[in-house]
């Protein structure tokens, strides 16, 4: 981190760009970022395979793991729905 980052204050000319407090509002920032991204794109790959899987299962004719496994990826897809409003 330097000095030109917009949380600026004295102590990071002091310890050359990396006082606890200007690090802690740029990594809640970050975390903030990457817990949207888990949080919008991971059910949506998870329900995404577990779609393939229950047609896999609807495929070979074993209708009862196939309606399991599609209500799987009808809850992560309801998660994703619910997750982002």
């Amino acid at each position: 981190f330097s000095i030109y980052h917009p949380y600026f204050c004295g102590a990071c000319v002091f310890w050359g760009g990396g006082c606890i407090y200007c690090l802690k509002k740029i990594m809640a920032t970050y975390n903030k970022k990457v817990l949207d991204v888990i949080t919008r794109y991971v059910p949506l790959v998870a329900g995404i395979m577990y779609t393939v899987v229950g047609a896999a299962y609807i495929m070979k004719k074993d209708f009862g793991w196939g309606v399991i496994w599609v209500s799987y990826a009808t809850a992560n897809f309801g998660l994703m729905v619910v997750g982002n409003q």
